[in-house]
Parts: structure tokens; C-alpha cells; sequence
């Protein structure tokens, strides 16, 4: 006869989209073989992972077989809800007709009042013929008349309304009764394992697999604790909806994907052909304006082992494993589940930046490095500022000691309004034709306190020789920084009320035969 026994869930690894359970049970054995049987574990139990052992066995006992065993069983109807429901049915069922009879009361009423107004109406036009002139008598009695009326429609609209509430009660109450009749099926696994046993003793037996339905995700917390410094917090989302509750486990999270091959690309040729320009290729160059992201790769990391998307986490292409120091419970509820992996405190660099082009506003930024061991992976960002929850952002993976930015929000004292412009000129001797592009940015800082504003703006680069970019410095608000991706920032001091302008004019001088996409 199997050997049923208790093992309980007791190491849990996450991985992006499956996880690793471990369930593990002492036993007493005596020497001969057995059958020993976990009932009641989630039917998800991926066949080929399965593996198990007996630790510290050796000699005295060795495993013959593992395997799972999948079963299932039909809920019979819950007698006594069913009762339940069917007793609150039948009371309901005689305020309905309650319900209906007043409505047909009401209706009757207000169906009379309205045939005596047109015996009354009769009656009036009938006098009014003959001579007869009462026209006190005629408006008392068809003001009280409509009075009667006014307040039998009422009713029967009140006892409509009330019959149609419960009709709708009824109908819930229906679907619940219905629900409670239907039979449900509930499945489950049976781990199984059969052991041989040399000698009698205390024996360690442990069952391992991978389920899905389980997944986690990196999620951080930022809190600027006080005047330059901040507390990060690396979080850890976990979701599971397996069917088995793992109660007081020891948590993993890992980036490993066990499940991922890889797979050597097929060798084609690849031929390149060349042909001769046309005749309008001569005459015309097509140049077009683009935004290039400029890439920043991490200390240490290889360029080509970064992608700009990666599918589930980003772990930079090495293995990351963070073991919590405490047992967790995560339900099998399918709901989101935060735990804590590390922390630490930090400088940060505050200020304040403006990217005009982007958005009209000024936003608060921090500036610090990942003072941490470990690198910060890919995710999102709860922002605590002042002991309260301020907004979320997104941060890329950070290696450790790498610097990092963080957006904190717009300042809404410092007003931004920014206005460009563009005019052309040909040039008939040099065949060229000059663009000459000019921005205006409005600065206005409406608080009651003195203000630094980072502010940056951008002219093109170009990357061909008959297109030729040239700040125009005379023309351009002096006291600026300039780098060779075209960017030129500007340090503004704004006193409380104060309010500056910032110009900046740059021309293209294209050839006449380049066409502007």
C-alpha cells in the first residue's frame, strides 16, 4: 500500500514566466521497498522536470521511481446553499406578486380618475352648451380632479419602479441558484515516489519541478529621505496562480530561462548587386531630419550584448539570483505580491531641468549612482517624496556604481513657453540655399524663491558634406555649453518673480540640388 506523507512546499524559485518548487518530508522507513505518496499538489507538475532524491540516503536507500499522477473529481451540488437560495427564491417570488398587484392597484386607480375627467369634461362642454356658465365650480373641481391624478400616477410609478428592482433581484438571485446546482470539477496531482531501503531510519525524501503560472518582475522605490540623499529599495513583484499556496518558503527570484535554446543561424548567400545612378539621382541628394537615440552602454557590459528590447527581464545577459533572508507566504490568488531584496542610501544631485522641445515645463531631477552590489534591473519606479507617494517612472538596468537619473515631476512655479521660427534665402553664387532657424524660450519663475534652471536645447548635426549646420553665436544668448551630439544648455539663475529669455539661431546651408524630406 502507498505510504501517504506530508510535504510541504519549502523552497520556491521564480523565474520570469515559471518557477521551481521544492517540497521536501522526513520519514521513518524500515528496510524493504515503498511507496511513498504527496497527495493533493497542483496539476500544472511539468512531467519532464520532475526529479526527486532521498538526501543523505547513500547507502541505506536509493529511489527506484518517480512519477506523477493527475486525478479529478466532480463536486456534487451543495445541498445547502441550494436550500438556501431556494428559500429566499420563494419569499422573493411573493413580494414580486405583491409588487404586481399594487401595480395593477395603482393602475386601476389612475385608469378611473382618468375616465371620470372625461365624464367632468363631458359634463362642462354639456352646460357650456345649454347656457350654463359655473366657472368657479368647473375649475375647483377639475383642479381637484388632476390633484387625484397627479398623486395616483406617483403611486403607480413608484410601485412600477418597485416591481422592476425586484425583478432584478430575482434574476441575480436566479443566476446564484442556477451556479449552485451546477457540479463543479476540481483537479489535482499525486507526486509518487518508490524507494528501496536497506537499512531502517530517519530518511530525507525531496520532490522537484517546474509549474507554470508563476512569473515575477523587478519594481523599485525611490525616497528622497531629506536635502541630498535617497533610499533606494529594489522590490520584487510576484505573481503565482499554480493552485497550491506556498506558506512560510524560502523565495528565489532568478533570471535564469531554463526553457530558452539556442539555435545556430542558417548560412544563405548574400548577394549584392550594384547598378549605375540615374540621371535624377545625379542632380538630387534626399537628406531627411531624424532623431538618433544615443546610446549609453553600462561599465563592463559588451555593446552587442544589449538590445533595445528584451523580452521579460532585462538582467544584461548575466544570470541574476536574489534569495530572500526571510520565509515569505505567496497565495495562489494570481494577485501581485511585493517582497524586499536589498537597499541602500545614496547622494543624489538635485536640479532642475528643462528639455523645451519635449514639453513646455521644468522638472525636478535627481542624479546618483547605483551605491548598491548588485545591478539594478529593468522596471519601474515608485517615487516617495515628503513621506508621500509622488508618482512612478521607468529605470533601464544600472550597473553597480553607474550613475542614474530620475524624473521627480514638473515645478509648476516656473512657467516655460517656447516659439521658433524659420526663414529662407537663395543663394545664386554659391548655388546654395541658407535656412536660418531661430527659437525663443520664455523663462518665469512665479515662486517666492530663487530658482536654477538647467535648460537644453538641440540643433541638427549633419552627417553629409552638401548639408552644412553653423551656429549662429552672435545671434544665440551667450552663456551656454555645448556638446558634439548638437546639444546646448544654458545654467539660468531666476530670482523670485523674475523672468528671462533665451535665444538661439542656427543656419543650414544646404546645396541647391539637396531635397529636404
Amino acid at each position: 500500500m502507498p505510504q501517504q506523507i506530508d510535504a510541504p512546499v519549502t523552497r520556491v524559485t521564480v523565474m520570469e514566466d515559471r518557477a521551481q518548487v521544492r517540497r521536501q518530508a522526513t520519514v521513518q522507513l524500515q528496510p524493504g521497498r515503498h511507496v511513498l505518496e504527496v497527495e493533493r499538489v497542483t496539476p500544472l507538475v511539468v512531467d519532464r522536470s520532475l526529479r526527486g532524491g532521498l538526501d543523505g540516503g547513500g547507502t541505506r536507500a536509493r529511489l527506484l521511481d518517480l512519477g506523477v499522477e493527475r486525478s479529478s473529481t466532480v463536486a456534487a451540488t451543495r445541498p445547502w446553499l441550494q436550500r438556501e437560495l431556494e428559500a429566499q427564491a420563494h419569499k422573493m417570488e411573493r413580494e414580486r406578486s405583491a409588487a404586481a398587484h399594487a401595480v395593477e392597484l395603482a393602475r386601476a386607480d389612475t385608469r378611473r380618475l382618468r375616465q371620470v375627467r372625461g365624464f367632468l369634461l363631458q359634463h362642462i362642454c354639456g352646460e357650456a352648451g345649454r347656457g350654463i356658465e359655473r366657472r368657479d365650480s368647473w375649475e375647483q373641481e377639475l383642479h381637484r380632479l388632476e390633484e387625484q391624478l397627479e398623486r395616483a400616477t406617483g403611486r403607480e410609478e413608484k410601485a412600477q419602479d418597485a416591481l422592476e428592482e425586484l425583478e432584478e433581484r430575482a434574476a441575480r438571485l436566479g443566476d446564484r441558484l442556477q451556479a449552485a446546482m451546477q457540479p463543479s470539477v476540481h483537479y489535482w496531482g499525486t507526486l509518487r515516489a518508490v524507494v528501496d531501503v536497506k537499512e531502517a531510519g530517519s530518511h530525507v525524501m525531496f520532490w522537484e519541478y517546474l509549474v507554470p503560472c508563476a512569473l515575477w518582475r523587478p519594481t523599485h522605490q525611490a525616497e528622497l529621505i531629506k536635502e541630498g540623499r535617497l533610499r533606494w529599495t529594489v522590490l520584487g513583484t510576484v505573481w503565482q496562480n499554480t493552485g497550491e499556496d506556498w506558506s512560510g518558503v524560502a523565495l528565489r527570484l532568478s533570471t535564469e530561462r531554463p526553457t530558452l535554446g539556442a539555435e545556430l543561424p542558417l548560412l544563405e548567400e548574400d548577394l549584392l548587386r550594384i547598378r549605375a545612378k540615374t540621371d535624377e539621382e545625379k542632380r538630387t541628394i534626399e537628406v531627411s531630419a531624424r532623431d538618433e537615440a544615443i546610446e549609453e552602454i553600462s561599465p563592463g557590459l559588451d555593446a552587442e550584448a544589449r538590445v533595445g528590447v528584451v523580452p521579460g527581464v532585462d538582467d544584461g545577459g548575466e544570470v541574476r539570483v536574489f534569495e530572500l533572508e526571510r520565509q515569505v507566504t505567496i497565495p495562489t490568488d494570481g494577485r501581485a505580491h511585493l517582497v524586499t531584496l536589498d537597499s541602500f542610501e545614496c547622494a543624489a544631485k538635485i536640479d532642475r531641468v528643462s528639455y523645451p522641445e519635449l514639453a513646455e515645463a521644468v522638472m525636478l531631477r535627481s542624479q546618483q549612482k547605483n551605491a548598491g552590489a548588485r545591478p539594478l534591473l529593468a522596471g519601474p519606479v515608485r517615487l516617495i517624496r515628503g513621506g508621500g507617494f509622488v508618482g512612478r517612472t521607468q529605470v533601464g538596468f544600472v550597473a553597480p556604481g553607474e550613475a542614474f537619473a530620475l524624473g521627480w515631476g514638473s515645478q509648476d512655479e516656473i512657467q516655460v513657453s517656447r516659439r521658433s521660427g524659420q526663414s529662407s534665402e537663395e543663394r545664386t553664387l554659391s548655388r546654395k540655399v541658407c535656412h536660418t532657424i531661430w527659437t525663443k524660450v520664455y523663462v518665469s519663475n512665479t515662486g517666492g524663491e530663487p530658482r536654477r534652471v538647467t535648460l537644453t536645447e538641440r540643433i541638427p548635426v549633419s552627417e553629409v558634406e552638401e548639408v552644412e549646420v553653423r551656429l549662429m553665436t552672435k545671434d544665440t544668448t551667450p552663456g551656454f555649453r555645448q556638446t558634439s551630439d548638437g546639444h546646448l544648455i544654458w545654467d539660468l539663475d531666476l530670482e523670485a518673480g523674475a523672468r528671462q529669455e533665451v535665444l538661439l539661431t542656427y543656419q543650414v546651408d544646404a546645396h541647391r540640388k539637396v531635397v529636404w524630406r
